[in-house]
């Protein structure tokens, strides 16, 4: 693991370097927009079709690729780069877990958790959030809960507010309960209003980096030390979000992170 300046400098004339391009999607104002479907480079991801749903990785449609280390090495995030059309923070993510939920079903809808490798199995520092993959035909607000395991394994429950807009690509979080650190696993969703129309899914993340976009079309950089060197585990599946509040669009995104291993 990379810890000094030293270590960074020399591990940053190697680092594999992850460009990346995303076209705007226009959602909410004040909210949050996934670019997991954005067209862009990487490609659009894949959506998910199952309620069990999947780990995607490094190897998934819409990953960046990149080389995991080898031996004892660790790969970092050394270095990320952006620019935004629009006013924002740019959030880099682990997706570790993400399924398919049906919005047009009031009753609970009980997931079989996949079991096998993942990636944060602890559940520490993992936030549950949902995300519309297409647009929901009825905007009504509604609650959405969610049954998870936390990070000790004990059953919980968590919800969110749904408000009025069901754009594509919008992502909300869940409102995890007072002493809850992390998720491990999901085991149900319930919506109390049917939409008609529409995919919505769950989606278990870990953030990894987040960099300040705070005026529109200047580009901003910050190295490994300002972004705290965090690990990417093997077979990442890194993920993008913007979070926005003056513009319904999440913006022209263009940057780059270098990944290093030490």
């Amino acid at each position: 693991m990379i810890a000094s300046l030293d270590e960074l400098a020399y591990a940053l004339g190697r680092a594999q370097a992850l460009p990346f391009r995303k076209n705007p999607l226009t959602t909410i104002a004040n909210g949050y927009t996934s670019l997991f479907l954005a067209a862009g480079v990487p490609g659009p991801g894949q959506t998910p079709t199952t309620l069990a749903g999947a780990f995607p990785t490094n190897e998934s449609a819409g990953a960046f690729r990149f080389a995991d280390p080898l031996g004892a090495e660790q790969s970092q995030i050394g270095r990320l780069s952006a620019v935004n059309s629009v006013a924002g923070v740019l959030v880099i993510y682990d997706r570790i877990w993400h399924n398919a939920v049906q919005p047009n079903i009031t009753s609970k809808q009980n997931i079989v958790f996949p079991t096998g490798a993942q990636r944060y199995g602890d559940g520490h520092g993992v936030e549950l959030w949902a995300e519309v993959y297409a647009a929901l035909g009825n905007t009504s607000a509604a609650t959405w809960t969610a049954e998870f395991a936390d990070q000790d394994g004990a059953a919980k429950t968590a919800t969110l507010a749904y408000g009025s807009s069901g754009a594509a690509g919008r992502m909300i979080p869940f409102d995890l309960p007072a002493g809850c650190t992390g998720v491990r696993a999901v085991s149900s969703f319930q919506t109390n209003v049917s939409h008609a129309s529409g995919q919505v899914g769950l989606l278990m993340l870990r953030r990894l980096a987040e960099i300040p976009l705070a005026i529109g079309g200047a580009g901003v950089a910050q190295d490994g030390i300002s972004l705290g060197l965090p690990q990417v585990q093997p077979g990442a599946f890194l993920g993008m979000l913007i979070a926005h509040s003056a513009s319904a669009s999440s913006g022209q995104l263009f940057g780059r992170m270098d990944l290093v291993q030490g």
